[in-house]
C-alpha cells in the first residue's frame, strides 16, 4: 500500500427532506490507496446512504467527495456514469447476477461499459474471458461452472462471482456492502481473505460494509459511522 489519497471526504452534509433533520453530516474522512477498511454502524446509520453519495448516486446538499483527485459533487451525470464504470467496483448485498448469463458474461460485464477497465483485463490475460477465468480461479470457483446459469450456484458461489465482476479490469475503488450476510462464519471469513488478496495483488482500495462486528479484527482499519457523523443522533429510517 502507498500513501496516496483515494477518497477525501470534507465537511459533507445530506438530508433527505428539507426542514428535516441531516442524515450524515461528516467532517472528514480520508482512505489511501491500498486501504482496506472496515465501516460498520447499526441498521438504519446511514451505511448505504454514504455509499450512495460516495459513488454519485446520492448529491450531497454540501461539502466535497473527492475520488482520485476528481470532485464527484461538480461532476454532470454522464461523467458520474463514467466515472463509475472506469473506478469503481461494486459487491451488492443482493449480489445483482443477472440470470440468463454464463458465469464468465457477469464477471467481463464491466468491461463492455468501460474501456480502460477492458484495457488492463486484456492486459493481463490476453481475454476477457481468460481474465474472468483466473479471477474465478484464485475466488476458487470449480472449472465446471464456467459456463452454467448463476442461477444453478449456490449462495456463497454468486457471492464470488459478484466479487470476481467488481474486480475485473482493476477498479481503484472496491465497495462491498452487506456481501456476506447470507454466509456462515467460516464462508465469511475464507470469502474475504479470498478478496483481500486480490485486492493486495492490484493496489485495489476496499471499504467493506457490515453490521457483523465479528468480521471488524480481519481488518487493519475500522470505521464507526456513528462516531464521525454528528448527524448521528437524529432519527431516520434510511439504512
Amino acid at each position: 500500500m502507498n500513501n496516496k489519497t483515494l477518497l477525501r471526504i470534507q465537511d459533507l452534509k445530506f438530508g433527505w427532506r428539507e426542514n428535516q433533520p441531516l442524515t450524515l453530516s461528516i467532517p472528514a474522512l480520508t482512505i489511501a490507496q491500498g486501504e482496506k477498511v472496515f465501516l460498520k454502524g447499526p441498521s438504519g446509520s446511514g451505511k448505504s446512504t454514504l455509499l450512495g453519495l460516495i459513488t454519485g448516486i446520492n448529491q450531497a446538499a454540501s461539502g466535497s467527495i473527492e475520488i482520485l483527485g476528481s470532485e464527484m459533487t461538480k461532476l454532470s451525470n454522464k461523467a458520474k456514469d463514467h466515472f463509475r464504470a472506469d473506478h469503481l467496483g461494486y459487491i451488492f448485498q443482493q449480489f445483482n447476477l443477472l440470470p440468463y448469463l454464463s458465469l464468465i458474461e457477469n464477471v467481463s460485464l464491466p468491461c463492455h461499459f468501460s474501456q480502460s477497465r477492458k484495457a488492463k483485463a486484456l492486459q493481463l490475460s490476453g481475454s476477457l474471458e481468460q481474465e474472468a477465468k483466473r479471477l474465478l480461479d484464485h475466488l476458487e470457483i470449480p472449472a465446471a461452472l464456467l459456463h452454467r446459469p448463476v442461477t444453478e450456484l449456490s449462495i456463497g458461489q454468486q457471492q464470488r462471482v459478484a466479487a470476481a465482476r467488481a474486480l475485473i479490469g482493476r477498479p481503484a475503488f472496491l465497495i462491498a456492502d452487506e456481501p456476506t450476510s447470507s454466509l456462515d462464519t467460516d464462508a465469511r471469513e475464507s470469502f474475504i481473505k479470498l478478496l483481500f488478496n486480490e485486492c493486495d495483488q492490484a493496489d485495489i482500495s476496499l471499504i467493506f460494509v457490515s453490521h457483523d462486528p465479528s468480521l471488524q479484527p480481519l481488518f487493519s482499519r475500522h470505521i464507526n459511522l456513528d462516531e464521525i457523523n454528528l448527524a448521528a443522533g437524529a432519527h431516520n429510517g434510511h439504512r
